[in-house]
């Protein structure tokens, strides 16, 4: 799917083109190829639709006023979220109920059912990556992260096909409770999703911090090289 931005002249446009299909949500207008999506059902996708409709279950659930607590997250969220073009996007209440409850459940959290309060962690700073062959570790300053914020790694890898350089997405994603440590070893996780790295291979990385009530900090991206 592809973020478009209309111009002075066209302000909207609807339907499908040439094989295109022309839409828009909260967040803004936007075009995809209308064609039957494959489904390969890996293990990451069904995890992440249970938790998808786990949520759907748990929001007709909620009462009128904890989905107007969620409505008025929306109005005024305590994360800026932005879209693939780099410009601040909006998503619904039941959409950052679906975000808290995902997050919550990745990291083993009770399940939030009141919108969360306060604020979300400062941006990640002074964290330094690096992966071999045979080890993968974060390290950063002793005492950065507090009793109750988790460490959040997102990666994606590049492999090297001929004169081709394909990325297969934001598939790894590692949490720690604030890591006692000032270096963090996820050497395990990466090797699950991707196998043993090889030499030369790009490592696209995000780092995070979140809250138990699933705020989670803008990331830090770094990009690093396997050695």
């Amino acid at each position: 799917m592809a973020i478009i931005t209309m111009g002075a002249v066209i302000t909207a446009v609807r339907g499908s083109v040439g094989g295109v299909v022309f839409s828009a949500n909260k967040a803004g207008p936007h075009a995809k190829i209308g064609y039957r999506s494959t489904n390969p059902k890996t293990g990451v996708q069904r995890l992440t639709r249970a938790r998808a409709s786990i949520a759907g279950r748990n929001w007709t659930a909620l009462t009128s006023g904890q989905r107007t607590g969620w409505n008025a997250l929306s109005a005024a969220p305590p994360e800026v979220l932005y879209n693939s073009l780099g410009k601040i996007t909006v998503i619904s209440g039941f959409q950052w109920f679906a975000k808290i409850t995902c997050r919550q459940y990745a990291i083993g959290a009770t399940i939030s059912t009141t919108a969360p309060a306060g604020s979300a962690p400062a941006a990640a700073a002074s964290l330094t990556a690096a992966i071999s062959t045979t080890t993968a570790t974060v390290t950063y300053t002793a005492g950065y992260f507090a009793a109750n914020e988790y460490l959040v790694i997102l990666l994606a890898a590049k492999f090297k096909a001929g004169a081709n350089v394909a990325s297969s997405g934001y598939r790894l994603s590692g949490y720690t409770l604030s890591p006692p440590n000032s270096t963090f070893s996820f050497f395990t996780q990466l090797q699950a999703v991707y196998g043993s790295p090889v030499a030369g291979q790009k490592m696209f990385i995000r780092f995070a911090k979140q809250l138990l009530n699933g705020l989670r900090s803008p990331a830090l991206s770094v990009v690093v090289t396997v050695t």
